[in-house]
């Protein structure tokens, strides 16, 4: 019996404050249930999502500070939802730079390092403080969110951009099979372009692009944030208690085949 009730479950969502997958998941878990914890590095963006919840979602929902790629930051937020909530449950690693469409000779070492930082180091950080908690209540569910830019490369990021989500996929593999015996379920989402802000931000992305890149792909559009959200719902739930480790691609069949073979007419 499928049952997706995430009831009382303590969840915390990094870069979860910028209106894209972070933001509208955590919509989705407040309306199953979840505790909710919203990270990001600036209150006023925390609190504008909160504030325009629903009010039977808004008594679940939490905004929390820090930068994901500071380990004292990091450490005294896991701290503080601990001491607060006595449990924490579900770690969704969402947060990312995504910084400019640089190539190899021109991205700059400051430019690598804060891709790096961020995603790599920030999913690092954050599982190293959350898993102690979960392997003592001997449960817990720990979600990555990758990109296919890590099997792929991608046009419109860099080197730093790639290699930090592939480098996810392998933190993931390694704690899937260190923490298996605590009844601890890793796994990674691998998501190709999704309608969200970010892509969007500083006209990398427009209506336009976005139209013609959908035409390349079997599905025949573009992934929209609840295309993730849905995923990360299964996974964070009971649903999925036999699988770990792995990485779902959410693309729309776009991995399936090059561009240039599209058959759409």
């Amino acid at each position: 019996m499928f049952n997706f009730n995430l009831e009382g479950k303590v969840v915390l969502i990094t870069g979860a404050s910028g209106g894209g997958v972070g933001t509208y998941t955590g919509k989705l878990f407040l309306s199953l249930g979840a505790i909710v914890y919203f990270n990001g590095k600036e209150q006023h963006k925390i609190q504008s999502i909160i504030s325009s919840l629903p009010e039977n979602l808004k008594v679940n929902a939490r905004g929390i500070i820090a930068d994901v790629s500071k380990d004292s930051e990091v450490k005294q937020m896991i701290d503080e939802i601990q001491k607060k909530e006595k449990r924490i449950d579900i770690l969704i690693n969402n947060a990312a730079n995504g910084g400019p469409a640089k190539k190899i000779g021109e991205i700059t070492h400051s430019e690598w390092e804060k891709e790096i930082s961020t995603t790599l180091n920030g999913s690092f950080l954050c599982s190293r403080y959350v898993v102690p908690h979960m392997m003592k209540q001997k449960y817990g569910k720990v979600i990555f969110i990758s990109s296919n830019a890590a099997f792929k490369g991608t046009w419109g990021r860099n080197v730093g951009y790639a290699s930090a989500k592939a480098g996810i996929l392998g933190l993931c593999k390694q704690m899937a099979l260190e923490l298996a015996s605590y009844n601890i379920n890793v796994n990674s989402v691998v998501p190709s372009q999704i309608n969200s802000p970010r892509i969007k931000r500083n006209g990398r992305k427009d209506e336009k692009t976005l139209e013609l890149h959908a035409k390349n792909i079997p599905l025949g559009r573009i992934g929209e944030p609840e295309d993730v959200a849905n995923m990360l719902v299964f996974l964070a739930s009971d649903v999925s208690s036999y699988i770990t480790g792995q990485e779902i691609f959410i693309d729309g069949g776009g991995t399936l085949a090059p561009s240039t073979t599209s058959l759409r007419s």
